[in-house]
């Protein structure tokens, strides 16, 4: 069952911390307003660092949807501003 990372919404946001411990996966993914849609916004995947600071580590777009995670870290997904509502879940 998917889990909500970010609500489907046009707004700027970025989620909560993902943490994922040795072992861990998690499928990180797009949800557009009337499914199966995804549209044409551009939603980041920031990996923390050390120093507490967030380097991109992978894009979700309209062409790439989503994308397995499978190395330790903490994590979290941040949307730009755009013109279509995009949302995002991780199973």
């Amino acid at each position: 069952m998917a889990t909500e990372l970010l609500a489907i919404a046009t707004t700027a946001a970025s989620s909560a911390d993902i943490v994922l411990a040795a072992g861990d996966s998690a499928h990180i993914h797009l949800r557009g307003s009337s499914p199966p849609a995804v549209p044409a916004c551009t939603v980041s995947i920031d990996v923390k660092g050390s120093d507490g600071s967030y380097t991109e580590y992978h894009r979700l777009t309209e062409r790439n949807p989503g994308v397995v995670i499978d190395a330790t870290g903490t994590y979290r997904v941040r949307r730009a501003a755009c013109e279509q509502g995009v949302g995002v879940d991780r199973d």
